[in-house]
C-alpha cells in the first residue's frame, strides 16, 4: 500500500525530518551535527546520512536513547552502512519493550552490514501473519538490500489480493529481480480490476527500475483510475 503504511505512527522517515535541512550546504549540516546541545543536531545528522556523510554518527547514537528519534536514527545508520553501528543496532534489536518497528529497523542496519541476525529477523517478519504491522517495513528492507533469500517469503504476499502489504512486496521483488518481475508488474498496472494502490505502487517502481520499453508503456497508459492517472502525471511531469 502506498503512503508509507509501514511507518510507525508519529515517526517521520529520515527524508521528512526537516525538508529545509535537506537543502542546506553540507558544511552547515556538519557544524550543526557536531554542536552539543544543538536542537537540530540529530536532524542534521540524519540529513547528512542521506548524503552518506558520517560526521553526525555520534548524534545518531545519542538519538537511539529517545523512543521518538530511534526509528529515524536507525534508518540513517542504514543509509550510512558504517560498521560502528553494529553494536548499537544489536542492542536495540535485542532490547525488551522496543517497538516492532524499531526492532525491524535495527535488523535492517544489521542486514546491511552483512549480519545474519538481521537477515533472519527480516525473513521472520515477512512470514508473520499476526502482530505484523511492521511487515511492510520488512518488505521495503528486503527490496532495498536485494535479499534474494527473501523471494520465497515475498511471493505469497505479492500474490494475495487481500494482503495489505502486497504493493510493498511487489516493489521489493522488482528491486531484487527486475527482469523477472517487470512483466507481472506491467500486467497489474494495466489491469483495471486491480487495487488502485497496488497499481500505483507498481507504476512507481517500474518508472524507477523498469526498462525503457516499460517506461514508454507507462507514459502512454490510458486508465479509468483517477489516482493512477495522477501518479503517472507526477512521474512523467505532466498535467493531470
Amino acid at each position: 500500500m502506498r503512503g508509507g503504511l509501514w511507518q510507525p505512527i508519529g515517526v517521520l522517515p529520515v527524508a521528512a525530518l526537516d525538508e529545509a535541512l535537506l537543502e542546506r550546504p553540507t558544511e552547515e549540516l556538519q557544524a550543526l551535527a557536531r554542536r552539543e546541545g544543538e536542537p537540530l543536531r540529530i536532524a542534521a545528522a540524519c540529513a547528512l546520512a542521506v548524503r552518506h556523510d558520517a560526521t553526525g554518527f555520534d548524534a545518531l547514537v545519542e538519538g537511539l536513547r529517545d523512543p521518538n528519534l530511534r526509528y529515524p536514527c536507525l534508518e540513517a545508520m542504514r543509509h550510512l552502512g558504517d560498521p560502528r553501528a553494529l553494536p548499537h543496532a544489536r542492542k536495540v534489536r535485542r532490547r525488551p519493550f522496543v517497538s516492532r518497528f524499531d526492532r525491524t529497523q535495527a535488523a535492517g542496519v544489521l542486514a546491511k552490514l552483512g549480519e545474519a541476525e538481521g537477515v533472519e529477523h527480516i525473513l521472520r517478519r515477512l512470514r508473520r501473519r499476526f502482530l505484523d504491522d511492521d511487515r511492510g517495513l520488512a518488505c521495503e528492507l528486503a527490496g532495498e538490500l536485494r535479499m534474494r533469500e527473501a523471494v520465497g517469503a515475498l511471493e505469497p504476499i505479492a500474490s494475495d489480493p487481500r494482503d495489505l502489504f502486497r504493493g510493498a512486496a511487489l516493489k521489493a521483488l522488482m528491486r531484487i529481480d527486475p527482469e523477472a518481475w517487470e512483466g507481472p508488474l506491467l500486467r497489474i498496472v494495466r489491469d483495471e480490476a486491480e487495487d488502485e494502490d497496488v497499481r500505483c505502487d507498481c507504476a512507481e517502481i517500474l518508472h524507477e527500475l523498469g526498462s525503457a520499453e516499460a517506461r514508454d508503456l507507462l507514459a502512454g497508459l490510458k486508465t479509468d483510475s483517477e489516482e493512477l492517472r495522477s501518479v503517472l502525471c507526477e512521474l512523467f511531469d505532466r498535467e493531470v
